[in-house]
């Protein structure tokens, strides 16, 4: 598929999540979308730079709307031409999912950051002592393993101190590429040569990439 007919597709299939979209419709897409954007963007901070000091520091330029409109008006069918070339793969669309998955790593990594479960292991820490010293060993019946509870405190602050060093965090740092890198994999894949249960090859079947 062409540029200008992948383009075409784009909008025809504005909001079209099912069928399927071949690479060449897919990355043309993404090369239109990144070419506005890269272009408001370069626009913005022109405008920024010549008239910024002119407006007060609340107040939104016209360009600064526009970029956003255009920005919200282009996510939708990115997301469908997305779904599309996954279906030309022969995956689910619902793998689409994984673009979002960089977020809830990031966000585990940002709450081991405040240090939040050190918060947690440091008043935690105490409570195997309180149980022991309340209910006694032997004398209650209990087997003296029970007194292994007295390290516990040393294994949750441990797991306090890990989060404090961020450790979480470097590791959701490294790992949240990882399900954007699988998406990108996919989306470079040659599609499946056959029907498959989303629609008809689009390389066989030229006339299902837009209608006019």
């Amino acid at each position: 598929m062409s540029f200008k007919d992948a383009i075409k597709s784009f909008f025809v299939k504005y909001a079209t999540f099912s069928g399927r979209a071949s690479r060449s419709e897919f990355w043309y897409a993404m090369l239109f979308c990144w070419l506005v954007s890269s272009g408001l963007g370069v626009w913005l901070f022109l405008d920024d730079t010549i008239n910024g000091w002119k407006r007060p520091p609340a107040q939104l330029s016209l360009v600064a709307i526009l970029a956003t409109l255009v920005d919200l008006a282009i996510t939708i069918p990115s997301i469908a031409v997305g779904v599309r070339r996954l279906h030309d793969g022969g995956r689910s669309g619902w793998w689409y999912l994984l673009t979002i998955a960089p977020v809830g790593l990031l966000l585990i990594g940002a709450l081991s950051h405040m240090a939040l479960l050190f918060l947690i292991a440091i008043i935690a820490a105490p409570v195997p002592i309180v149980i022991l010293i309340v209910r006694g060993l032997h004398d209650g019946g209990r087997s003296g393993w029970w007194y292994l509870l007295t390290i516990a405190p040393l294994g949750l602050i441990l797991i306090g101190a890990l989060s404090y060093i961020d450790l979480l965090f470097l590791i959701a740092l490294i790992a949240a590429p990882v399900p954007i890198v699988i998406l990108i994999i996919w989306w470079c894949k040659g599609g499946e040569p056959y029907d498959n249960p989303w629609g008809p090859d689009p390389l066989a079947n030229p006339g299902v990439g837009w209608t006019p």
